[in-house]
């Protein structure tokens, strides 16, 4: 299982998964509309990355998973990170990877 560095910095860990996905992201912008369903802890590219999105509709199928996009392939860089709901942006909403995690924040 591939897990982004962000996830565990942020003292996340992933909950075991069995490769299902974890949730329904309903994505749009002004070329397209698609949806993607990640499994946890697993990295996309975005095929569309010269393209911003204007809206993305995160559908959980758990309590507590988390999406985040990232500038950088591969799941690097500063994410965004977006819980259970609708988002809208201006046309200045570009990245070029993404995925879900189902978290637990850990015990110190």
């Amino acid at each position: 299982m591939k897990i982004s560095w962000l996830f565990v910095s942020l003292g996340l860990s992933a909950a075991p998964a069995l490769a299902e996905p974890i949730a329904t992201l309903d994505l749009k912008s002004v070329a397209e509309t698609w949806a993607e369903h990640p499994e946890s802890g697993e990295c996309l590219p975005n095929w569309t990355i010269d393209v911003p999105v204007d809206y993305v509709n995160v559908k959980p199928e758990a309590h507590g998973v988390v999406c985040s996009f990232f500038p950088e392939a591969d799941c690097k860089g500063q994410g965004t990170a977006l819980t259970d709901g609708e988002y809208e942006f201006n046309g200045d909403f570009y990245f070029r990877s993404f995925g879900c995690v189902e978290w637990v924040r850990k015990e110190a």
